[in-house]
């Protein structure tokens, strides 16, 4: 009977409430239409909108204590030149054109903004691929310099990346390599491969191709 009573209440409630409800989304979705087709043509270097799912994301404080980061760890035997992964991660994936000589996926070279109340993607200052696929260089560093990398070291990384912020006034992605890893005493050395990523880049299909493209080379 009580959870009747509370259904009954929650339905009225909503109907009662709808006819407010509808001209604010009305609103907020004219709003957001002219912010993106108009206004934002008078701000330079300033990207596409963040969709709505990329948005509820891109709230939590991307660039200060991001809670929608990911942190994929790919591990492949032998070792391969930085340069090499970075080359071909630029080529197949950031600097990938269409038909038009239009990038495909801009967002990789842009990082998020907040203009007219709402998230936009505005291109980097000076984009520099190596700022983003690179050595590890976090707090480890020099613990880790010169040692063999086992297992609860490579998840002591995990763990740092999991809520670290991403640079300001850069795309949040960065593709963080590791040499001199073994898994087990009979394994051979390998590299390690972890795509750092914050989900408003809502770019799954080019995330997983970056961490193929460097699982091949």
């Amino acid at each position: 009977m009580a959870r009747g009573l509370v259904v009954a209440f929650k339905t009225f409630l909503f109907f009662l409430l709808l006819p407010l409800l509808v001209p604010f989304l009305l609103v907020s979705h004219a709003w957001r239409l002219v912010a993106s087709k108009v206004l934002i043509r008078l701000v330079p270097n300033s990207g596409r909108i963040l969709t709505c799912r990329s948005s509820l994301s891109g709230t939590d404080g991307i660039y200060t204590w991001p809670k929608y980061s990911l942190v994929v760890v790919s591990i492949f035997e032998g070792k391969e030149p930085l340069e090499v992964i970075t080359s071909a991660v630029s080529q197949r994936v950031v600097e990938a054109v269409d038909g038009g000589g239009r990038l495909v996926r801009p967002e990789f070279q842009q990082f998020v903004s907040s203009r007219f109340g709402f998230l936009f993607w505005a291109k980097e200052d000076q984009f520099r691929i190596e700022e983003h696929v690179r050595l590890y260089d976090g707090k480890y560093v020099e613990e880790f310099r010169g040692q063999e990398l086992r297992p609860e070291m490579l998840m002591r990384v995990a763990n740092e990346l999991t809520y670290k912020p991403f640079k300001a006034g850069t795309s949040p992605w960065e593709v963080i390599i590791l040499h001199n890893y073994r898994e087990s005493a009979e394994c051979p050395l390998s590299t390690v491969c972890i795509l750092h990523a914050h989900h408003c880049l809502g770019l799954h299909k080019e995330m997983q191709m970056i961490m193929i493209i460097s699982a091949e080379h």
